[in-house]
């Protein structure tokens, strides 16, 4: 009889530490691919999920885990390499990103895609309508992106002569 009670007070042990775990939760986030595809749905950012260890509800913790880039050698990291997240600024419907000045870097198509990756996975993680993209301190605005604005499909239809 004392066997059979230790054996089920060690499974009830074993039962509580397992529910202590830390459980993962899968958040998207969107990287470019290494080779763009045109004329095609989602030819230029691809969600790769990813498990965050029960921190969903922290975007800057998710941002810097993002920072890190991609695992999948098909996709990229979209800014230069030992970009950070300096701050988080929020306001009404929408939130600052503060970037490092390694951000500041980017210009033209290669600044548009890495906001357009940044912004589609906070808009997938919080319900901010808006993404101001700073660099180095507030005054240095160098994107925005908003929810509603942001087009990731070719809608040009193609026309032969």
């Amino acid at each position: 009889m004392k066997r059979l009670c230790l054996w089920t007070l060690a499974l009830a042990c074993l039962l509580c530490l397992t529910a202590c775990a830390e459980k993962e939760d899968p958040v998207v986030f969107y990287y470019p691919q290494t080779e763009i595809s045109y004329h095609t749905d989602g030819g230029i950012l691809i969600p790769e999920v990813r498990d965050t260890l029960n921190r969903e509800d922290n975007l800057a913790y998710l941002l810097s885990f993002y920072l890190k880039g991609p695992i999948n050698p098909d996709l990229r990291l979209p800014v230069p390499e030992g970009t950070k997240l300096l701050r988080l600024v929020p306001y009404d419907g929408g939130m600052v990103l503060v970037m490092s000045r390694d951000f500041s870097q980017l210009e033209g198509m290669d600044l548009t895609i890495a906001c357009a990756g940044i912004s589609k996975t906070c808009f997938g993680l919080t319900d901010l309508q808006e993404i101001t993209f700073a660099s180095g301190n507030q005054n240095n605005v160098l994107c925005i992106i908003h929810r509603d604005s942001l087009v990731l499909t070719d809608t040009v239809t193609q026309t032969t002569d």
